[in-house]
């Protein structure tokens, strides 16, 4: 399951929030986005607040930590922070596999697929030369880490 910090590290700046949500009610809203589809949209009245709305309740602050902690108990306890390998699209894989370091092809993967430790990767990658390895044996090893997550 996906901790808080990483579910901050996915936070991205967005001037139109109805593009992540296909809302058209949200077109032209600028904020927040978490996952690629959980936000909290800048309060117009106020520069410097956002706002968080789950279901009818509508908090406003300035204080974005404490908003992100309400998002992300939300995110959470509807399966977002959940490990999702269905995430990694095939050119994340490919890009990976373009990494020399391990670690550093990892990381990014793991992020996308919300894997919060390195448990099963260190299993799944035990006695596999990454170094050596041509980009396809790569690409092949990642998709058996990424099925071996799922499971």
């Amino acid at each position: 399951m996906m901790n808080f910090q990483q579910f901050q590290a996915t936070k991205t700046v967005c001037a139109d929030l109805g593009v992540p949500t296909s809302d058209e009610s949200m077109q032209g809203v600028s904020g927040l986005t978490y996952l690629g589809v959980l936000f909290l949209m800048d309060f117009t009245q106020k520069p410097g607040f956002y706002s968080l709305l789950v279901g009818r309740e509508e908090t406003v602050s300035d204080d974005l930590e404490s908003l992100e902690r309400g998002l992300y108990e939300f995110a959470c306890s509807e399966g977002y922070c959940d490990v999702n390998v269905a995430c990694v699209k095939d050119s994340d894989v490919e890009a990976a596999a373009l990494v020399d370091d391990l670690d550093a092809a990892l990381l990014p993967l793991m992020n996308i697929a919300n894997v919060s430790d390195g448990g099963v990767a260190s299993m799944v990658f035990s006695g596999f030369d990454w170094s050596a390895a041509t980009t396809d044996q790569r690409v092949r090893q990642l998709h058996h880490w990424l099925k071996t997550e799922e499971v």
